[in-house]
């Protein structure tokens, strides 16, 4: 076989693998962004990138967003009166994502009397940087500004993981978690309307294992914060921030925790010389009951109800939840 002959062989062997490789990830897409529209999700979607094509045909529906991360999700946006509201909610959501998705959609067009965001005790840690640089959690690249082609490519032009072959099998296993996403995104009356959870005893091990995050990115989530808060004044947008509560065993390791138990405190010492907040971050009778909890990062809906409750109200049902910081106020 002469040299010629073997390269050209050997190229088309080559094209073929990796022709075939992408056939193979474009048609498992294990994480949504070959068939956004599909009601049934793969084990990974990316709910940041299936958000924004939801947002972009529906945007004119609402006039209220909730952003937050996926303890959000537990907030019925059908509770909040006199409002027509979608819970943009995602997994470990970070004030950078929530400002570029709002100045996304209101140079897009749309029209809101109100923005609510829940902050997190991770807020100051999760970098956005880490975020893109992971397929589940990359931002829209049209929120971002990313070429297309790179963003496709990074799904699509990658040697496949164990994850891809699994989620065949798990696809069918999960079907009614699936489901679940689905409304999560594209139909929300039904989403809470059908939602359950699996709550442990409240003596079960896993309450004993704390939630944690590291990392400092105080300075890029303040920054964010006031742009958000900027970007809401000049369009005549009414902002109400909050700090989620925290389970009492993933309060206790961030207060162990020097460097952590500093930078949430100078957090939300900044916090409040930007804007006014409610603190339900601070230990309570809610936080130290284990049976409000589905593990120690999340609570139940009943608690969403209560924060929109006394967020609206603004009056204070259970002592330490839902304190009103005012702008300048925290000490």
């Amino acid at each position: 076989m002469t040299y010629k002959k073997w390269f050209q062989i050997s190229i088309t062997t080559i094209l073929s693998l990796l022709f075939v490789n992408s056939l193979f990830l474009y048609f498992t897409d294990i994480y949504g962004v070959a068939h956004p529209n599909r009601k049934t999700f793969p084990t990974a979607f990316t709910q940041r990138f299936l958000i924004t094509n939801y947002m972009l045909e529906n945007y004119h529906k609402y006039d209220t967003l909730l952003f937050g991360s996926s303890r959000v999700q537990f907030i019925n946006p059908q509770h909040i009166l006199g409002a027509k509201a979608y819970d943009l909610t995602v997994a470990e959501g970070i004030p950078q994502e929530y400002y570029l998705m709002l100045k996304f959609l209101i140079s897009t067009g749309a029209k809101l009397k109100s923005v609510l965001i829940g902050l997190d005790n991770f807020s100051q840690n999760v970098s956005f940087a880490s975020h893109q640089n992971a397929l589940e959690t990359k931002s829209h690249y049209l929120i971002t500004g990313e070429d297309s082609y790179k963003f496709y490519s990074d799904y699509f032009f990658r040697l496949p993981q164990k994850r891809d072959f699994q989620d065949i099998k798990n696809r069918y296993k999960h079907l009614n978690l699936f489901k679940m996403h689905y409304n999560i995104i594209y139909n929300q009356e039904k989403a809470f309307k059908e939602q359950t959870y699996s709550q442990p005893n409240p003596n079960a091990p896993i309450y004993n294992n704390p939630t944690t995050w590291h990392g400092d990115n105080l300075k890029n989530s303040l920054e964010a914060i006031r742009d958000i808060k900027l970007l809401c004044d000049q369009h005549g947008i009414k902002t109400i921030f909050w700090i989620n509560p925290i389970q009492h065993t993933s309060y206790d390791a961030m207060q162990n925790d020097r460097v952590n138990k500093v930078l949430f405190k100078k957090f939300k010492s900044e916090l409040a010389n930007i804007t006014d907040y409610y603190d339900f971050s601070e230990p309570n009778q809610i936080s130290k009951d284990n049976r409000n909890w589905l593990e120690t990062s999340h609570f139940i809906p009943k608690i969403g109800d209560l924060i929109i409750k006394t967020i609206f109200e603004d009056k204070v049902y259970v002592k330490n939840f839902g304190t009103h910081i005012k702008k300048q106020e925290y000490k």
